[in-house]
């Protein structure tokens, strides 16, 4: 997202928002691919302090993502607010008056993505013998699979 500071630069206390979508598809986060099925909307209040440029803004949207227990997709909701400080000496604003904050914004949705999402709080998972979905179905594995290292205890608590 590119904001004009031409409107700002004038005068210290001066302000200007902007509102739109970010174009973005797909975040991969390690292994996981985060896909947004619409852009992220973004709204911005840019304003010139007497040493700083301040943003002030919020992205709010939908990330599909997976149940981590049953790998059923999941709509996310995402809604993060945040304030940005941009030095004026640093920005070199006699060159170019134009404010990039697309990689703050991809930064901000990145930490609004769950480490773990479950679609609901009891949610069965997959089985770990067959794989099957044990929300939708029972599975016909007879015994839960026991960690060879704590085979003496349960004996053990047989008996």
């Amino acid at each position: 997202m590119k904001i004009n500071l031409n409107d700002v630069l004038g005068s210290v206390g001066a302000s200007v928002s902007e509102e739109q979508g970010f174009d973005i598809e797909e975040i991969k986060i390690q292994s996981r691919k985060i896909k947004f099925p619409h852009h992220p909307f973004v709204r911005v209040i840019v304003t010139n302090t007497e040493e700083d440029i301040l943003v002030q803004g919020s992205v709010t949207g939908e990330a599909q993502l997976s149940c981590t227990r049953c790998l059923r997709p999941i709509n996310w909701p995402i809604s993060r607010e945040f304030t940005e400080t941009y030095s004026k000496d640093e920005l070199n604003l006699a060159e170019n008056k134009i404010l990039d904050i697309s990689e703050e914004i991809y930064q901000h949705l990145v930490l609004s993505i769950p480490m773990q999402t479950i679609c609901s709080n009891n949610c069965m998972g997959i089985c770990p013998g067959c794989g099957q979905d044990l929300n939708k179905v029972e599975c016909q594995c007879d015994e839960e699979v026991i960690d060879p290292r704590w085979e003496k205890l349960r004996q053990y608590l047989k008996n």
